[in-house]
């Protein structure tokens, strides 16, 4: 069962995109950012909504930036090759772009165009949620008793939070239509991305 889930730490709950929204004849965005708690050399990785790899960029200074054309509206993800949970999601809306790829999974930020300061606010809406789910995943995971009615009444919560999340993308979208794409219908489950992050030497 797959969650819509944002910028979360969770091991298999990274938001990816299920398909790119048109938006116009092809333009170019441009992501500079900073990196906190990575040194010189250390490796990022730009994937696509299946997981594939686009670009690797190299951390210079604290800093790191990238670039493409576009002419549709998608979500892209940056994270750290050898260490996943640190990671940012960005909209390649045209134009320049901000991120910060916080040292503390869940903490990152991007903004600097419009498309991109909703996503940022929308995230920090759902934070909550993906705390509350996080802590129900470790209740699940530390359990030893292995008590069925107990883990199923968990699982339910599970997703009824989920579900709580997959509302607010929806109601979301009347913000994100403004600039010609749904929010909602950008979103879907998951793509494990482990094998990807073994191959990094």
């Amino acid at each position: 069962y797959h969650f819509p889930l944002k910028l979360s730490p969770f091991l298999s709950l990274l938001l990816l995109l299920s398909s790119c929204q048109p938006k116009g004849d092809g333009q170019s965005w441009h992501v500079k950012g900073t990196a906190e708690g990575l040194t010189n050399g250390d490796m990022l990785l730009l994937t696509d909504a299946d997981g594939q790899l686009l670009d690797s960029i190299r951390v210079s200074n604290g800093k790191f930036s990238c670039m493409g054309k576009t002419d549709s509206v998608c979500l892209y993800s940056i994270y750290v090759a050898k260490d996943e949970t640190k990671s940012v999601c960005f909209l390649t809306e045209p134009g320049n772009i901000k991120v910060t790829l916080a040292a503390k999974p869940g903490e990152s930020k991007v903004g600097g165009t419009a498309a991109n300061d909703a996503l940022q606010e929308l995230t920090e809406s759902l934070n909550p949620y993906y705390e509350r789910l996080e802590k129900l995943e470790q209740a699940l995971f530390q359990d030893t008793t292995r008590n069925a009615e107990k883990e199923w009444a968990l699982m339910e919560r599970y997703a009824q939070i989920a579900h709580e999340i997959e509302q607010k993308i929806r109601e979301a979208d009347e913000r994100f239509l403004i600039f010609g794409f749904s929010i909602s219908d950008l979103m879907s489950g998951s793509t494990a991305r482990t094998e990807l992050t073994d191959s990094v030497p």
